[in-house]
């Protein structure tokens, strides 16, 4: 089983209305912070995936997260 860690996170009022009306689709999850794990996990998949990783300090320029 995975340990789960929770983290807290500021976002904007219009990003609160999105997730809540994708919660209300059902299509990544059930609440507004199911659907906000679920986006945050596809996301880093995808950059994992792709091998890709941000240069600490310079905003903009990646790396291959595997040399």
């Amino acid at each position: 089983m995975q340990e789960e860690t929770k983290i807290r996170l500021e976002v904007r009022d219009e990003t609160i209305r999105l997730l809540r009306a994708l919660a209300e689709q059902g299509l990544f999850g059930s609440t507004k912070e199911e659907v906000a794990v679920r986006l945050l996990d596809e996301k880093l998949r995808e950059v994992v995936l792709q091998g890709w990783v941000g240069v600490p300090g310079v905003p903009g320029v990646t790396m291959p997260l595997v040399r």
